[in-house]
């Protein structure tokens, strides 16, 4: 960061309209202007505090999923793979992020079999839980009929779980 400008400490978040909340951020190297802690004095590495203040994600209904992917002939399905990647990389700061799992999805798609649980799972570790879900959740969809389903079901339950978790 060039020498001379502010740093941020505070994030202003419009709320419905009654009033503005206000968002204290953590400094990545010592203390803000406010006297806050600084990552290292609150023993957390830079991906456990943005694990912790990060955007959280759309809890969505796995049955509402399914459906709107067959409905709209699997355009539903890329719409859905996009946002879970970027909901993840809004809230960790890490993984390929939702443009990146977008082009996966529809060159690869059986790439992104593997890769959402598996960034599921990290995430989860991320915060110290058990994940619901790995990588291997991927060998799934290879079971004829009920396998994508059955993927969906526990991908889209593992991440409202995650989100649900965090109020």
């Amino acid at each position: 960061m060039p020498v001379g400008l502010p740093v941020p400490t505070r994030l202003i978040v419009p709320t419905d309209g009654a009033g503005v909340s206000t968002i204290r951020l953590i400094c990545p190297r010592g203390e803000d202007e406010q006297g806050g802690a600084s990552m290292a004095e609150a023993g957390a590495s830079p991906s456990t505090a943005a694990s912790r203040r990060g955007l959280v994600g759309v809890v969505r209904s796995p049955v509402a999923v399914i459906l709107l992917s067959i409905i709209t002939l699997g355009i539903y399905s890329l719409y859905w793979i996009y946002k879970s990647f970027q909901e993840m990389k809004d809230h960790t700061g890490e993984g390929v992020g939702g443009g990146l799992g977008l082009i996966l999805g529809i060159l690869l798609g059986i790439v992104v079999w593997f890769l959402l649980p598996h960034e599921i799972s990290k995430m989860y570790e991320r915060s110290g839980r058990q994940s619901p879900v790995t990588a291997i959740t991927g060998l799934w969809p290879l079971l004829p009929l009920i396998g994508g389903i059955v993927w969906i079901v526990k991908v889209q339950g593992a991440l409202n779980r995650y989100w649900e978790s965090l109020g």
